[in-house]
């Protein structure tokens, strides 16, 4: 009884369950799947007879303990549920038959379809043949007309019977209605159309066709003035769709034209076709068809019989003066030493000469039919338009117009071009490169007031004039500038009694003599001059003789005068070889003295001493208080090192801020007196500006002391020696030794080796976790840049000053960012929770907007929410706060919600000004006073730390964390997160994505 009510029950359950399935499946399903939807709907009707079967079957057996089931029992005997059965077995046979009838009619309807899919496939091959015999008929019958036209070509003595027979031949070929010859005149852009002949009614064929917009202005052109223009033949495949036919539009339809085809006259020894065949015909036209090739050739046939014909109707006299006139132009315009060219009135070149195609990186034939937009200068071309419009416009010349062309100036002149009834119908234009005077224009604008002063007093030209008489007859502007006499003072009087001196005035007119009688010429000499005050001048005087063989022979007399000019030259001498700012040496001129004590002999008892000086922290005080002070106090180093130093040593100006001091010595005992000299005349109250400034100075010493040393190694060991007092604390004197020149060498290799090691992308991220005190979890990393050279990882301590000395800082951020972004969004693809990464950022490149705007662009590039990154900005390092525009980066930064942390905090010179000057989101503890945190006094302030900056509301990291006792102190008093190899060392981004996935703790 117990094993027959457990089977029922479970067939019940899963009956009822397929009948729930199948029902699902039937209301799912898509009506117009009928197949499947009268399977389930049967399937569905099964299930449900076979459950109420299981009923009935179980109901006597739970009915004698449910009183429920009892009532179902009697309900299920009664007579009538026996039809139920019948109508769902009834329903069930319907759905089978509709199933199998369903099936029958889609197989008889895949049959019809194959059957039509095969007669369209017939229809279709039926069609190719035709069209393909079609075609072949069509070449035949245009290889007859040709050959007719050839023919006859032959025969023919008249220019005109050539065109009007072809043209009369072509008609007769089946397909082509209308055939013309069109020529364009090259003045007025006109086509003209003196030979037609069409077979259909085209009203808009007449004698002549104006046409005023260039093609390559717009499409709105004729294909025949396009197969000019680009001496390519021209086919348009559906001219009514095409805008350059548009006027043409309705003759077109009216005569079923279906493609049209124009075929330059192309002659070889000019740039541009004569004139273009055009054909309109109602068949569809194939670029690469024979009937093409057959149509060019045939063009050509024409063209050459009818330049033979023309030529033979001319006489040779005219004929050869034609070609000497035009070969003289040409030779003219390829010999003049500039750019030539001439456009029309849409700014279409329509000639130049080779100097300008080669300026345009083009020959001639690739200048002419272009505009400006389409050539190198092509982002200029706006400028050059205005220009040509305006001489157009206007009819008026532009003279002497400077204008850029790429990287070079060059100095136009353009006038309106005219033809013969002098209408204007382009402009022509002539300029020649003035990119060297353009340059040292730019040069001179760029000196300094006393540079310019010394320009305005180069001299002028002065011009005067006298007869055989010596009476002046001319005397311009300046001559009454030099010699002080106005025109209206001097005119008819003599010229050598006037400003010649006497020690001059017999050579003078004795020279003129025997240039009249002998043609002995006058050589141009500098000469004493006097002027109306009595002063005598320096003047370089040249002379020509005008009129000699006359009876009235002009001398005409170049005077310049070339006192100012000495004098300039002193000055220039001065500005190449002198600092403007503080008048010593610069640093050509060193170089110049360095050449000089590298022909050093021991045979000499004196040798050479080279002092390296650089002024500590120059940076911090040109910044904060503006170049001017920086200026001065420039200057005012500078006038004391001078004072310090004997009057035949060398002192000069390197550049920024440092200064080199050359001595000579017998011994080494006074240059060091010199040098202690240097470093206490420093140590006085500056005053600049009515401020009061102390400085220091860092100085290294090298000594030239062998023969195998020279002045440029003498300057790169004082260097070396200049930045080992820097690491030492600044403000001393060092002297360069024997190992230091091992550290320069080890220098130069690894900046060497960091270079490749930046351009071959072989610099990596490590990442060291940031874990929270209380709990232990991940909350942030610092990412802190790696280089691995041959296997062996180098340290950044060793690497980074190199690359900050060499310049090399701002690529390596470059690279971090990018890194570091790449990483978080690497992060988030992989849908990993949100890790913050820190980025140590320079302080100079705080100060750089071009920095900022690369972070916030790379930023927004990467698609990462910016409270994933962080800044962290290091306190120790100088930082000018009260630089606007130091904290409108800063603003910036915080503004786009990157996390703000001042690194190393405690060690810097001001840390409550950081916190007072902007807003931060987390403070670093540096690592060295967690490192001793056995001392008291270190205990105490790391405690003021966390308790002051929590105060303040912002996030405390401690820096260095390793053990045990430092975990603890710093949990008591409530440090907000750990770093240090007492949790994590750095790792490698592969072994941070573990531990943020949790796979590695």
């Amino acid at each position: 009884m117990i094993f027959e009510l457990l089977f029922s029950s479970i067939s019940t359950f899963l009956w009822l369950f397929a009948f729930i399935f199948a029902l699902i499946k039937f209301i799912k399903t898509p009506r117009e799947n009928l197949l499947f939807s009268v399977f389930y709907g049967l399937i569905s009707l099964f299930a449900l007879r076979f459950t109420l079967v299981n009923l009935i079957i179980l109901a006597p057996i739970l009915g004698e303990s449910f009183e429920v089931f009892e009532s179902f029992h009697t309900l299920m005997s009664i007579e009538y549920f026996r039809y139920i059965y019948e109508a769902i077995d009834l329903f069930m046979v319907s759905l089978v038959l509709i199933f199998l009838i369903n099936g029958f009619l889609h197989r008889h309807a895949a049959n019809l379809q194959n059957t039509e899919i095969e007669n369209d496939l017939l229809q279709l091959e039926a069609d190719i043949l035709k069209r393909q015999s079609d075609k072949q008929k069509d070449v035949i019958l245009l290889y007859e007309a040709i050959g007719k036209i050839k023919q006859r070509l032959s025969k023919t003595k008249i220019v005109e019977k050539v065109y009007t027979e072809a043209l009369h031949e072509l008609t007769n070929f089946n397909h082509y209605h209308v055939a013309f010859f069109g020529f364009l005149d090259s003045n007025t852009r006109a086509l003209e159309v003196p030979y037609c002949k069409d077979v259909a009614v085209m009203p808009f064929m007449g004698t002549s066709v104006n046409i005023e917009a260039s093609y390559y202005h717009t499409r709105e052109n004729d294909p025949t003035i396009e197969a000019i223009d680009k001496s390519n033949t021209i086919i348009i495949k559906n001219p009514l769709k095409d805008v350059s036919l548009q006027h043409f539009h309705s003759a077109i339809k009216f005569s079923g034209i279906k493609s049209v085809i124009s075929v330059p006259m192309r002659v070889s020894s000019y740039e541009r076709p004569m004139g273009a065949l055009t054909l309109f015909s109602v068949k569809e036209l194939d670029d690469n068809s024979s009937e093409v090739e057959m149509l060019e050739d045939l063009v050509q046939s024409i063209t050459a019989r009818v330049i033979l014909l023309e030529a033979t109707s001319k006489s040779e006299a005219q004929a050869i003066e034609i070609m000497e006139k035009n070969a003289l132009l040409e030779k003219i315009i390829e010999t003049v030493p500039a750019r030539i060219f001439w456009k029309d009135k849409e700014l279409i070149y329509q000639g130049c000469n080779s100097a300008f195609a080669n300026d345009a990186e083009t020959t001639p034939s690739g200048v002419i039919g272009k505009g400006d937009h389409q050539l190198i200068w092509a982002d200029d071309s706006s400028d050059y338009s205005a220009d040509d419009n305006f001489v157009i416009d206007n009819d008026e010349n532009v003279v002497n117009r400077i204008e850029k062309q790429g990287d070079k100036w060059m100095l136009t002149n353009k006038a309106p071009f005219k033809n013969d009834s002098g209408s204007i119908i382009g402009v022509v234009g002539v300029y020649v490169d003035v990119t060297l005077q353009k340059k040292a224009e730019d040069y001179l604008k760029e000196n300094e007031k006393r540079f310019r002063e010394l320009l305005e007093l180069i001299p002028n030209v002065a011009i005067n004039g006298c007869n055989a008489n010596f009476e002046i007859i001319y005397w311009n502007k300046q001559c009454e500038n030099l010699y002080g006499y106005k025109k209206e003072e001097v005119m008819g009087k003599r010229l050598d009694t006037l400003i010649l001196t006497d020690e001059y005035r017999t050579r003078f007119t004795s020279g003129i003599d025997a240039w009249v009688r002998r043609n002995e010429a006058l050589e141009g000499t500098i000469q004493i001059m006097k002027s109306k005050q009595g002063g005598r001048l320096e003047v370089n005087s040249s002379h020509v003789l005008l009129n000699r063989l006359s009876s009235y022979p002009e001398l005409f007399n170049i005077d310049i005068d070339v006192t100012n000019e000495k004098i300039a030259e002193r000055m220039l001498i001065k500005l190449a070889n002198y600092d403007s700012l503080t008048n010593l040496p610069n640093r050509y001129n060193l170089e110049e003295y360095m050449k000089k004590l590298s022909k050093f002999t021991k045979n000499k008892e004196e040798s050479y001493a080279l002092f390296f000086i650089d002024i500590d922290n120059f940076k911090y005080i040109n910044d904060s208080f503006g170049h001017d002070v920086g200026d001065h106090l420039l200057v005012s180093v500078a006038n004391r090192i001078k004072k310090s130093v004997r009057e035949h040593d060398f002192v000069a100006r390197f550049g920024g801020d440092e200064f080199i001091v050359v001595v000579r010595y017998k011994d080494k005992d006074t240059v060091a007196a010199i040098a202690k000299k240097i470093h206490n005349s420093m140590k006085e109250m500056f005053e600049l500006k009515k401020r009061e400034f102390f400085i220091t100075v860092s100085m290294g010493v090298s000594f030239l002391d062998s023969e195998e040393a020279n002045g440029k190694t003498l300057l790169a060991q004082a260097d070396s020696a200049m930045y080992a007092a820097k690491d030492m604390g600044k403000n001393s004197v060092n002297f360069f030794t024997p190992s230091m020149s091992r550290s320069i060498v080890e220098h130069m290799r690894v900046e060497a080796l960091l270079r490749k090691a930046i351009s071959d992308e072989n610099l990596m991220l490590y990442y060291q976790p940031q874990v929270s005190f209380k709990d232990g979890t991940l909350h942030s990393c610092e990412a802190l840049i790696r280089w691995k050279d041959n296997e062996n990882f180098i340290a950044p301590d060793l690497f980074l000053p190199i690359a900050e000395q060499a310049h090399m800082m701002d690529e390596i951020s470059r690279f971090v960012i990018k890194t570091a972004l790449d990483t978080l969004k690497e992060w988030k693809n992989t849908g990993l929770r949100d890790v913050r990464i820190d980025i140590n950022v320079p302080s100079n490149q705080i100060y750089d907007r071009g920095m900022i705007n690369f972070i916030l662009r790379s930023l927004n590039e990467s698609g990462i929410n910016p409270k994933n990154l962080g800044i962290e900005i290091t306190e120790g390092k100088v930082l000018n706060l009260d630089d606007s525009r130091t904290l409108e980066n800063l603003h910036a930064l915080k503004k786009s919600g990157i996390n703000l942390s001042i690194d190393d905090f405690g060690t810097g010179y001001s840390s409550l000004n950081y916190l007072m000057s902007f807003d931060i989101d987390t403070i670093k503890i540096d690592r060295e006073f967690i490192v001793n945190l056995d001392n008291t006094h270190n205990k105490t302030l790391v405690k003021s730390i966390i308790a002051m900056t929590q105060a303040l509301g912002y996030s405390v990291v401690a820096e260095g964390v390793e053990t045990e006792d430092q975990k603890e102190f710093l949990l008591e008093n409530n440090c907000d997160l750990a770093q240090g190899f007492g949790y994590h060392k750095p790792m490698p981004r592969e072994e941070m994505t573990l531990l943020i996935e949790n796979k590695k703790l």
